[in-house]
């Protein structure tokens, strides 16, 4: 029963996994729905089991493992899911520097509805691909309130213009 029991918390994290990259406002691609939903299930595995022992035994442990790792999974998927216009901007803003100057830049803000943010974005070397040349740009956005977090990653490429563009 205890390989059913990691067997459902698996399969449930691969399943969330598929929502791992859910595209907000502006096509950003996020990765927080993956990362929230493996750290939820798991965590919420270990306590409804250490409920369900301290409730009904092991019967108990396996049937609270179930339901603690399937809500932990839901509730772990909702993290740093939605951003306002000021958390958009502000990101814009911050990958646009990083992209000019070739350095990682940072941003700290609070939006329209009262969360306070920090951006810090990481930016790869240039890359020739198909005749363009392309950067990568990786950063990770806090809620620095509950420390909530997502991770963002997104391709840039130069247009005709010499203009940084998302590719």
């Amino acid at each position: 029963m205890k390989a059913r029991v990691i067997n459902a918390a698996v399969v449930g994290m691969l399943l969330a996994c598929g929502c791992a990259q859910m595209v907000p406002r502006g096509g950003r691609q996020w990765k927080a729905c993956g990362v929230g939903a493996g750290v939820g299930a798991l965590g919420g595995a270990a306590l409804g089991a250490g409920i369900g022992a301290a409730v009904a035994g092991e019967r108990g442990a396996k049937i609270g493992a179930l339901v603690g790792a399937a809500t932990g999974l839901l509730s772990g998927c909702a993290i740093a899911t939605t951003l306002t216009a000021r958390d958009e901007a502000e990101l814009a803003n911050a990958e646009r520097r990083a992209l000019q100057s070739g350095e990682p830049q940072s941003a700290e803000w609070t939006n329209e509805q009262g969360e306070q943010r920090k951006y810090e974005v990481a930016i790869e070397p240039a890359e020739s691909t198909k005749g363009q040349t392309c950067r990568r740009t990786r950063g990770q956005l806090t809620d620095v309130n509950s420390g909530k977090f997502g991770i963002t990653e997104r391709v840039y490429c130069r247009n005709s213009a010499g203009d940084w563009v998302p590719a």
